[in-house]
């Protein structure tokens, strides 16, 4: 089974999700591979990867396939520069990224993903209370503003949101806090 991909595009899917594996010291050994599925019928390809404690689900349109597959890659393929497609083979036990003259295999592990397709649809189809749109940098400025030390020692920082128009408050330590407006969206 092959697939075409846009190099872009998949460079994209590829740096969207590597961050969200972990190595398996203390989890299961599916969650060092990132997930590939090629569904010919919706004409996607699905990058799917966790850690156990996130997922990261990315999407794009496939440029040619011969058929639907699922195959497993780490996140160590090949430099994608000067090129217009990336292919993605299935061959028995072995998937291959092959990117220009470079070539990539990687043995199929024979264990089961974890089942977050479940999880993944009941989430993302739960109503929400409230929708907020804000800038995904300023969002990320605040959080990296947090010392080091304080997201060392106390990792975990709360969110909160009112509702629509009120700013997201992200609270760390014990009275410490950064709001951000959000922004309004025309759909």
């Amino acid at each position: 089974m092959k697939a075409i991909v846009n190099a872009r595009e998949f460079k994209r899917l590829i740096d969207n999700t590597k961050r969200f594996i972990r190595p398996s010291v203390h989890t299961s050994a599916m969650m060092e591979y990132i997930r590939i599925k090629i569904d010919i019928a919706l004409g996607e390809i699905e990058a799917t990867a966790l850690d156990g404690y996130r997922i990261a689900d990315e999407y794009a349109k496939f440029v040619q396939a011969d058929g639907s597959f699922t195959c497993y890659i780490k996140p160590n393929v090949p430099k994608i520069t000067g090129i217009d497609n990336v292919e993605i083979e299935l061959n028995g036990d072995r998937a291959y990224i092959v990117a220009g003259d470079s070539i990539t295999g990687y043995l199929q592990p024979g264990l089961e993903f974890p089942d977050v397709d479940v999880f993944l649809k009941k989430e993302l189809e739960r109503e929400s209370k409230a929708h907020m749109h804000v800038n995904a940098k300023y969002l990320l400025d605040a959080i990296q503003q947090i010392p080091a030390h304080e997201r060392i020692q106390k990792p975990v920082i709360s969110l909160d949101v009112a509702g629509p128009q009120d700013p997201i408050i992200i609270r760390h330590g014990e009275k410490n806090a950064k709001l951000i407006l959000g922004v309004i969206v025309n759909d």
